[in-house]
């Protein structure tokens, strides 16, 4: 599963189909019209498929904070297909994560993170809804946050 993250003002133009040969899911999270120029987003009121479209009335800044909305609302899916778990914005690249790490992240030196990686296993587990729900009402970076969430799940 693929999250595409669109931020506040971000429109995203021109997304390739072949996203959706390449995953089993695709989500697209933004604000209200952020896909619309996308021939990707569902229509409408449509149900099902493998295009899932979250629209956040208030913004979400953080890769951490799509992870925690992905964790709780996407949460039988993540269990029933067994699948990995990605993040990246629109505008970017998919980011090549080196190693076998469960939970492996890229981060500006801000904090920002700007990809992550769940291994299936991790995406799967009932304790990430609750975890990454904790952790977003903390107040600390989305690195520092990865990190937690790394740690927690180190032995699986």
């Amino acid at each position: 599963m693929l999250i595409l993250h669109a931020k506040a003002s971000q429109q995203a133009q021109a997304l390739s189909a072949e996203l959706l040969k390449e995953n089993d899911f695709l989500v697209l999270a933004g604000p209200v019209g952020a896909f619309d120029a996308t021939a990707l987003h569902p229509g409408p009121g449509r149900v099902g498929g493998t295009v899932l479209r979250f629209t956040h009335l208030t913004p979400r800044p953080s890769a951490f904070q799509v992870l925690a909305d992905c964790a709780c609302l996407c949460q039988r899916l993540l269990a029933e297909h067994l699948c990995a778990l990605r993040y990246r914005q629109p505008q970017d690249e998919q980011t090549a994560f080196s190693g076998d790490a469960p939970v492996a992240w890229s981060a500006q030196a801000d904090g920002t993170v700007t990809a992550f990686r769940l291994a299936p296993i991790i995406a799967s587990s009932p304790l990430l809804m609750s975890l990454s729900r904790d952790l977003c009402g903390r107040s600390m970076s989305d690195d520092r946050r990865f990190a937690f969430l790394a740690a927690a799940f180190a032995g699986a």
